[in-house]
Formats: structure tokens, C-alpha cells, sequence
């Protein structure tokens, strides 16, 4: 019940803390008494008591963990069960702090390159109503009375506000079925919704990124502790913050224990090609030298450092993705309303310049 009101932050710090206590020999039951006496709020201390408790009737950290899926995500969960599976859950808490610290920052970095975008469409919005209730209709009016030629732009303006008018209920629905649709389709094709981000112009180099980060860094921390390659794979899998590259590492696992190599079986299962070309050959490479933990290392830190770029970017692609179409948008309705009564005052100074004459 109290788990809705917990932050992100506070579920960072919570990693942070006691990974720092269990480095130092303390068990997970004790870091938990030790969280709760700098816990952030009540709140914490109230959930890492329900944690002691649970791992007191002897379940396992992420077992107890997953019983609060509010607080924790299912990659946090994944991450757990296989630092506690392969004995080194030290450094998956890092990894997990580093995780939830990369998505707090992408999140801030969205909400203030989105802030000025927001007020803008707003107030864009209150200024697109007025001018379809009330301007339109009245320019519209008064330029049909005096019987001006309206250029095409002004015609424009005034059938879409017409239209607006007439079907303003239109709006809500395609807004409703638009939600519905998403929903829907993410409950029928949870594969192809977890790709969603990367059909996002703005969006999908950091989707792309993070994925790929994520199944190079956490293959290699797998195969530093199993030296079965398909046993790490299915580990991997359990701690990948995708639904589709979990189905293709489990289904590469598969494979490999048919005959196949691990280049050829991520490849074949990779059936909609999400993963990079490079990162199979490299994996080919590591096979074939011996090296492949270490190669998968040097490819998670080029998939960190493009990630760290592109957040670092996406404000400014925000801004121009949104600014832009509402700066031409209002530019082209001032234009639209301007224009004819530019023209107006010109005629109506040429025909007194005529009378005078």
C-alpha cells in the first residue's frame, strides 16, 4: 500500500547504502537494520523491516524483493537473482545503482528539455480555442460581410475551425482510442511493444544503446562466474529490461544446446535483427580467442559512453522536435488572420485615395 509514495531516488539510495554495508561483511538481514537507521523516509524503514522479515522465513533477497513490484522493476529483481545466483550480488548492486541513476537522469534531463515545450503547447492550445470559438467565427463573419477575397491560407484557418467545431467530439475519441490501442497492444505483442522506443525518431538511439549495454555488460558478469555459455545466457536473460531480448537469450540458449555456436544462435533467434552486427561478429571474435568476457566488456563501455551522449542530446532534440512545429503552427495562423485585414486596409486606402482624387 505504501509502496506507490516510495521515489525513485530513495530506492537508489537504498542500493547505494547497503551495497556499501554488505562490502563489508555485513549480511543482508543486518543491512537492512542498518538502512533503516538512515532510511530517507518512514516509509523505507517500513518496507526494509517487510524485507527482514521475509528473508528471516528464509527467502532469498530477490524473492523478497519481488514482493513490492511498485518499488522494485522487474530488471532490479533480475539483477538481484543473478548476483545472489552466481555469488556476486556486490557488484550487481552497483549495477542496479548505476541503472536506476542513468534512468533518474534521462527522466530530469526529458522533464526540463520538456518544460518550455509544455507551457508553449498549453498556451498554444488556449490560443487555438479562442481562436476557433470566437475569432474565426467572427473574422469569418465580418470578412463574408465586406466581402473580401480571402487568400488561401485564411480559407484554410476558417474550414478547419469550422470542422473543429462541428466535430470537436472527435478529439476525445481519437485521444481514448489512441490509449486503448497501446494498451491493447502491448497486452497482445508484449515483444513488439518493448521495441516501441525504437520506432521513436528522438528516442530510439537511447533505446538501442541501453539494450545493447545492458546485454553486453551483465553477459560479461554472467560468464566471470559460469563458464557455461548458455547456462549465462538464461541469467542474462533474467536481469535484461526487455521482453524481446529476454525471449531472444533464452531462445539462443536453446539453440546452442541443439549444436549451434553462440554467434550463429543469437543471430538465428534475433528474428526482427535488434541486435548489432557488430556486437555478433565481436562475439564470434571472443569465441574464437578465447576473450569473450573481455570483449563483451569493451562493448559495453562503447554502448555506455553512445548512451551517455545521447542523453546528454535528447533535450535539445525534444525542444526542436516540439518548439518548431508550434513556432510554424503559430506563425501560419497570425499569417492567416493578418493578412486579410492587411489587405483590407490597403483596399480601403486605395479607394479613399481614389474618392479624394
Amino acid at each position: 500500500m505504501f509502496e506507490k509514495k516510495i521515489q525513485p531516488m530513495e530506492v537508489l539510495n537504498f542500493f547505494k547504502i547497503i551495497s556499501r554495508y554488505h562490502r563489508v561483511g555485513h549480511s543482508l538481514e543486518q543491512c537492512m537494520d542498518d538502512y533503516m537507521k538512515v532510511a530517507d523516509t518512514p516509509l523505507m524503514a517500513e518496507l526494509c523491516k517487510s524485507i527482514k522479515k521475509s528473508l528471516g522465513n528464509g527467502n532469498d533477497f530477490a524473492s523478497s524483493l519481488a514482493k513490492h513490484p511498485d518499488v522494485f522493476v522487474p530488471f532490479v529483481v533480475g539483477f538481484v537473482k543473478v548476483g545472489e545466483q552466481s555469488n556476486k550480488i556486490d557488484i550487481f548492486f552497483d549495477r542496479i545503482a548505476e541503472g536506476l541513476e542513468q534512468n533518474l537522469n534521462l527522466k530530469r534531463k526529458i522533464a526540463s528539455a520538456t518544460l518550455m515545450p509544455k507551457i508553449s503547447m498549453t498556451v498554444l492550445f488556449f490560443a487555438f480555442l479562442f481562436a476557433v470559438y470566437y475569432l474565426i467565427p467572427k473574422m469569418g463573419s465580418a470578412l463574408g460581410e465586406i466581402k473580401v477575397e480571402l487568400p488561401l491560407i485564411t480559407l484554410v484557418v476558417l474550414r478547419i475551425g469550422e470542422a473543429v467545431t462541428a466535430f470537436w467530439w472527435l478529439i476525445p475519441l481519437l485521444i481514448f482510442g489512441a490509449i486503448f490501442s497501446l494498451k491493447y497492444y502491448k497486452e497482445n505483442n508484449p515483444f513488439g511493444y518493448s521495441l516501441l522506443g525504437l520506432k521513436i525518431p528522438i528516442y530510439k538511439d537511447i533505446v538501442y544503446n541501453s539494450l545493447h549495454y545492458q546485454l553486453c555488460s551483465l553477459f560479461a558478469l554472467c560468464l566471470g562466474s559460469i563458464d557455461k555459455s548458455s547456462v549465462a545466457l538464461n541469467y542474462t536473460a533474467m536481469a535484461v529490461d526487455n521482453k524481446y531480448m529476454q525471449k531472444v537469450l533464452n531462445v539462443t540458449s536453446q539453440f546452442m544446446q541443439n549444436g549451434d555456436t553462440l554467434a550463429v544462435a543469437l543471430e538465428k533467434a534475433d528474428e526482427r535483427k535488434i541486435v548489432s552486427p557488430e556486437v555478433i561478429s565481436m562475439i564470434q571474435t571472443g569465441i574464437e580467442t578465447g576473450r569473450l568476457a573481455s570483449i563483451l566488456e569493451s562493448e559495453a563501455d562503447t554502448f555506455k559512453f553512445k548512451l551517455k551522449n545521447d542523453m546528454e542530446t535528447i533535450g535539445d532534440k525534444i525542444s526542436a522536435a516540439v518548439m518548431t512545429p508550434s513556432y510554424i503552427i503559430m506563425l501560419l495562423f497570425f499569417a492567416a488572420i493578418e493578412y486579410p485585414m492587411v489587405k483590407l486596409t490597403q483596399d480601403m486606402s486605395a479607394l479613399s485615395r481614389g474618392v479624394g482624387f
